[in-house]
Parts: structure tokens; sequence; C-alpha cells
């Protein structure tokens, strides 16, 4: 199994970018397009919430009312769009930006068991 580089969510391979291409700046690129990928989607996903959290309060569906009906073709594509989304944000679990932050181990005052 491949080392990753945990500054990366993938490594340069799974972009197609061989060794002696790769430079610095490219690989910053493939971390920025993977970033906005992930804003994008946790942004579906807060929307499809809002929607969710209206539909349950009042009975109001907000994609429904803007793109003509629960069961028009337009609306199908939005509410599938933001299921993708919602698939695609479980990606997260694994690669959260902070995680390079390490747990502190607990101070311990004086020596010897406590």
């Amino acid at each position: 199994m491949k080392k990753r580089n945990r500054d990366f969510p993938c490594t340069a391979a799974e972009f197609g970018v061989s060794r002696e291409t790769q430079s610095p700046i490219k690989m910053e690129e493939i971390f920025m397009r993977s970033r906005t990928w992930d804003y994008i989607a946790l942004s579906l996903v807060i929307l499809g919430a809002i929607n969710w959290g209206l539909i349950g309060l009042f009975r109001f569906d907000i994609i429904a009312v803007i793109f003509g009906g629960m069961e028009a073709l337009f609306s199908r594509i939005i509410y599938t769009i933001i299921a993708l989304a919602g698939l695609y944000c479980f990606s997260l679990f694994g690669r959260i930006y902070g995680s390079d932050i390490t747990t502190p181990e607990p101070h311990r005052h004086g020596h010897g068991p406590a």
C-alpha cells in the first residue's frame, strides 16, 4: 500500500500526474481543485438540509416551488445532485482539512503513577 502525503487527499498518480512532471505548484492546484469540490458539495448538502427543514416544519418544499413541482424533471435532477453531493461528503470523514492537528498528550504534574 502506498503511503500518502497527509497534506493532499490523493496521490499524484490518481490525477494522472507523473513523478517527472510533478511540481509543488501542480500538487497545490490539485489540492485546491479537491477543496473546491468539497465546498460545492458541502453547500449543496446545506441547501438540502434547509429544504428538508422547511418540509418538516412548514410542509414547504422550496426546490419543488422553484423548479416546477416535485415530479418535474428539473426538480428531480436537483434532488439527485444534492443526494450525490451528500454521498460525496462521506469522503470528508477521512480527510478533514484540520486533521494534521494532533490531540495533545495529557499533562502530568510530578513523576510516577497518579
